[in-house]
């Protein structure tokens, strides 16, 4: 367990390959979270820190932890590059704030099955939700205008009707 208080900001791959670490508790005052900080912390199951704070995410924060959950701030714009890949994520509701999902946002996060995308959304990216077996709806904003290659690859069980707009480009 790493107990942090008062901190504001968890530097690049500060904590990554800490393989036995299961959680962590920072300050509310927590609002930037770097590049890989956590990647690789295969054990690391509770952030005990509301993400309601957290302004920016750098790519791979959370990559390959087993999170379940996570509370995305109304102020964060952008979900980077594979930031939740292959963790164990169940549902996540995407705030209007964010217009951009990158690339391999949450690739292979196979108990993900639900997703509400927001509003104001523009661009999922590249292999955003590939191999997310588990998600099984989702419902495509208007805002939407671009969905890169292989999205939503591999996600055997979404299923009814996918309905995209006619200024989208995939």
């Amino acid at each position: 367990t790493v107990i942090a208080p008062g901190v504001t900001e968890i530097g690049d791959k500060a904590f990554m390959y800490c393989t036995v670490l299961e959680k962590v508790q920072f300050s509310d005052e927590l609002h930037t979270i770097g590049k890989d900080s956590f990647n690789a912390c295969k054990n690391l199951k509770t952030i005990g820190v509301s993400g309601e704070k957290i302004t920016t995410l750098g790519e791979g924060a959370f990559a390959g932890t087993i999170i379940d959950s996570f509370v995305f701030s109304d102020e964060l714009t952008e979900i980077p590059e594979g930031c939740f890949k292959e963790t164990s994520l169940t549902s996540i509701i995407i705030p209007e704030s964010v217009t951009v999902i990158g690339a391999n946002a949450f690739l292979n996060c196979k108990n993900l099955e639900s997703v509400v995308l927001s509003d104001n959304l523009k661009t999922i990216g590249k292999s955003a939700f590939r191999y997310c077996e588990s998600l099984n709806s989702i419902d495509f904003p208007e805002s939407l205008v671009k969905i890169e290659a292989y999205a939503f690859e591999m996600c055997e069980k979404l299923s009814g009707e996918i309905r995209l707009e006619k200024n989208l480009v995939y």
